[in-house]
């Protein structure tokens, strides 16, 4: 894919190239020369607690923001190839995702089941397995802690968690632009944009705001050789539809994806502070390359199914009884999920402890109200 970024800086400066790549290289190879090789410190909360990685008796897996966007990380599951011991499966044509972390995993794909393995975002759990999959902006840092982590992370932290940190609002003015255009040299002529930003400072003395925002369009890279009714439900012969859904028969691979975050801080003192934070996603993309059909169970005259067949995805009948009437289900035979609805997941922690490194008693919480949107699926 060729590709072409343009990043702007911080402050109020306009638009301007990315820093030298060779001037880059040229002061590291300077500076290995002089023997001045420098670690930089890892700092985390996996503990709850600001900690060098280094002080930390966990197996911990941390990227910060600039590493991740030179690995190339636009997506939440992307931690999981540059992560020891973490894979990602999925299932509806690619579109539900979920961790696998040393082997512990989920295997029930049904959206309602909660997986052995957190994902967090600011201290905010993410139960849903769809609502875990989204675009990765304005990022810190992201930290992968393996299992078992109930003591300081609750229930469904057998495996371990992923837990993704958001910049924080500053008092300092900043901000930046990137903007990225690349095309996709396949027969589906594909090209991609990309914007992300950020903005945020000092609204008074006590009070600190920051908005970012990321939208991608992408178009399917990934060439569709069928024609549109092709293996379409017209092609069975029971009904006269063309297509099991909007978008049938579109290339591959495309996405287009918007998403938002406003953050407010309050510190009326020194040792106070209280962050709000609102942020929204939405995204419209083709399912993986597969081929799907609404099919209805057959029963026999004791209720035993003995057959499936291709249905007409108007059917109201959960299973064919003998007799020809609907035999009941629990399980649903509709070609789609949806319509969409949304979920929500409320949840939170309160905890205290007494810092290691002093003497005062700290105390923190967070409680997140999550409105995750179900996705409708498609036959392609």
């Amino acid at each position: 894919m060729k590709k072409l970024s343009v990043r702007g800086c911080r402050g109020t400066e306009q638009l301007a190239p990315k820093p030298l790549v060779a001037a880059l290289g040229l002061s590291a190879v300077l500076a290995g020369q002089a023997g001045a090789a420098v670690l930089e410190e890892v700092v985390i909360t996996a503990q709850k607690r600001e900690q060098s990685l280094q002080d930390v008796g966990i197996a911990v897996t941390a990227f910060s923001g600039d590493q991740m966007r030179a690995l190339g990380m636009q997506e939440s599951y992307d931690v999981a190839a540059f992560s020891p011991g973490v894979h990602v499966g999925g299932s509806m044509g690619g579109q539900n995702t979920q961790f696998t972390i040393r082997g512990v995993t989920q295997n029930d794909y049904n959206d309602i089941v909660e997986a052995p393995n957190a994902v967090y975002v600011d201290e905010g759990y993410i139960a849903i397995a769809q609502g875990q999959s989204f675009a990765l902006f304005d990022i810190d840092r992201v930290e992968v802690l393996k299992g078992p982590q109930g003591t300081l992370f609750g229930r469904n932290a057998t495996g371990g968690l992923v837990h993704y940190i958001t910049n924080k609002p500053t008092f300092e003015p900043e901000g930046f632009v990137d903007i990225t255009y690349g095309e996709y040299d396949t027969d589906a002529d594909a090209d991609q944009f990309t914007v992300e930003a950020a903005i945020g400072g000092g609204l008074t003395e006590t009070l600190a705001g920051r908005f970012a925002v990321r939208y991608n369009d992408r178009d399917g890279y990934l060439k569709n050789i069928y024609p549109y009714s092709a293996f379409g439900l017209g092609s069975l012969g029971i009904t006269d539809s063309n297509s099991p859904g909007p978008g049938a028969g579109a290339d591959l691979g495309g996405d287009e994806s918007l998403a938002w975050r406003a953050s407010l801080l309050f510190e009326p003192r020194a040792d106070m502070s209280l962050q709000v934070s609102v942020n929204s996603a939405e995204s419209d993309l083709p399912t993986g390359a597969y081929q799907s059909k609404p099919t209805i169970g057959v029963l026999d005259a004791n209720g035993e199914l003995i057959n499936v067949i291709d249905v007409a995805p108007d059917e109201t009948r959960a299973t064919i009884a003998a007799d020809g009437s609907d035999g009941g289900s629990d399980q649903g035979n509709v070609g789609s999920f949806g319509p969409p609805f949304g979920r929500p997941v409320p949840g939170g922690d309160f905890f205290g402890y007494i810092d290691p490194d002093g003497d005062d008693f700290t105390f923190s919480g967070d409680y997140a109200f999550e409105d995750q949107a179900e996705t409708e699926t498609w036959g392609c």
